[in-house]
């Protein structure tokens, strides 16, 4: 099963420093969008550290 997340639930979990808890919770790969890649990315760019 491929789950695909969005940057509100990356940044979300991130922020809250609960990515752990999110591999967990779905036991699978999680996948991401260019879009929300590139998004997430310009946010570590940014330095934000959550990204």
């Amino acid at each position: 099963m491929m789950i695909l997340v969005d940057t509100n639930i990356l940044s979300t979990f991130g922020k809250a420093g609960g990515m752990k808890l999110l591999f967990e919770l779905f036991q699978t790969k999680l996948s991401v969008s260019s879009n929300v890649f590139c998004e997430i990315s310009i946010a570590y760019e940014k330095g934000y550290s959550f990204a």
